[in-house]
């Protein structure tokens, strides 16, 4: 298997939306996937169990709930071969309780033979990430759709890939044991700062030419610096872990949701740092820690003006605000600005795409996304909001003043 491919994770999968009767226990008696004949292809034409995980993704709960089963893949009509009615069992779980008619339903091939089965709310963003990681087709038809190899346009696990194959609990090994002696000694065994280690990461990536392509390098260096940190991250996990669960903050659980904050965390410090060196190599001047709004969390950058009739967004100059964060989650307290303030808000994110009631939160608070150029094509079409790509972004300003920091 080549390491980093999508297709040495999963040999095939097949989706559809969920109908009432497989959604629904007071529908149904039983706890079935309805199969179609071509659903053979992934699951084979004879009876028999699947170990597997299920889970369900909603916006609203950033953590999937997940449930390891056994699946059965049986004819329903085994004795009748002319009325042949194929069909997947699942058991009744915490997890299934949550289906809804018009979910997204996901049925994966794991390389190892075992299932995944994935159930997304319908509309949301989650929803449409799912989609674009599998590089799956419009669902025009009640019945399953099935690719019996997976052959998305980003057949390389890069980072936005492993950013959702992590939102759905499916681990991928992020760490490179090459580095790992000389950040040892830089930066010992415990969290390190984290421009200081951004720019580290920055020096281990060769080839690049930040100027010219933008979008390529800030995913690229997030890509490293993620490796990089999960290979560090590894070992002072590995410290406390030794010290007994007892003497680190009470136990697994909260050694656990302590590491996912710093991980968190440190994405939207690592991506602001990145982004902060491509301002700098493009000569764009910008303000830090600027006040804009009282009782309104301070944006991460702030830009005085633009290139005039660079952009036709941007043809009056006038005070910017960006915001950086590597998942948008909700608006609240990520340092944009009120509609009502004349001041345009950007959001600076790596998720490829949103679900249509996040897309339009962002057209109603006058809140253009940025993100590299390879995700824009994740993001709905139809949206009335302008997506913009990092070097865009970028073009649009020239030598600028910016706001000086006032009393808040």
């Amino acid at each position: 298997m080549k390491r980093g491919h999508l297709s040495s994770w999963f040999t095939g999968v097949a989706w559809k939306r969920l109908t009432a009767v497989e959604a629904l226990p007071h529908k149904s008696n039983q706890h079935e996937f309805d199969g179609v004949q071509k659903l053979k292809t992934l699951l084979g034409s004879e009876r028999r169990w699947y170990l597997g995980t299920v889970a369900y993704l909603m916006d609203d709960d950033p953590e999937p709930l997940r449930a390891d089963v056994r699946l059965t893949w049986y004819d329903a009509r085994e004795r009748i071969p002319k009325r042949s009615e194929w069909r997947l069992y699942y058991p009744t779980t915490f997890v299934s309780e949550r289906y809804s008619e018009g979910d997204l339903l996901i049925i994966a091939r794991r390389a190892d033979d075992t299932l995944l089965v994935v159930v997304a709310e319908e509309g949301s963003t989650i929803e449409g990430q799912l989609m674009w990681l599998f590089g799956l087709g419009a669902i025009d038809h009640p019945g399953f759709s099935v690719k019996g190899e997976i052959e998305s346009g980003h057949l390389m696990l890069d980072f936005a890939a492993n950013f959702v194959l992590d939102l759905i609990g499916e681990k991928v090994d992020h760490t490179d044991e090459s580095c790992l002696d000389v950040m040892l000694r830089l930066f010992g065994r415990d969290d390190p700062p984290s421009d200081e280690f951004s720019e580290y990461v920055r020096g281990t990536v060769q080839g690049l030419v930040p100027v010219n392509d933008p979008d390529t390098a800030l995913l690229v260096w997030m890509e490293r610096e993620e490796v990089l940190y999960r290979t560090l991250e590894r070992h002072w996990i590995g410290d406390r872990l030794s010290a007994g669960f007892q003497e680190v903050h009470g136990g697994f659980s909260e050694l656990s949701a302590d590491v996912q904050t710093r991980r968190s965390q440190r994405q939207n410090r690592a991506l602001a740092s990145h982004f902060e060196h491509l301002l700098q190599l493009n000569g764009v001047e910008y303000g830090r820690g600027t006040v804009i709004e009282p009782e309104v969390d301070v944006p991460d950058f702030v830009f005085a003006g633009a290139a005039v009739g660079q952009l036709d967004l941007w043809r009056k100059p006038m005070a910017r605000v960006l915001a950086v964060r590597s998942r948008t989650g909700h608006l609240a307290g990520t340092g944009v600005v009120s509609p009502e303030s004349g001041i345009d808000s950007y959001f600076l994110m790596l998720e490829p795409g949103l679900g249509a009631a996040q897309m339009t939160s962002l057209a109603k608070n006058r809140i253009t996304p940025v993100v590299p150029a390879g995700l824009k094509p994740a993001f709905q079409q139809d949206s009335s909001v302008l997506v913009l790509s990092v070097g865009d972004f970028l073009k649009a300003f020239g030598t600028i003043e910016y706001p000086k920091r006032v009393s808040g």
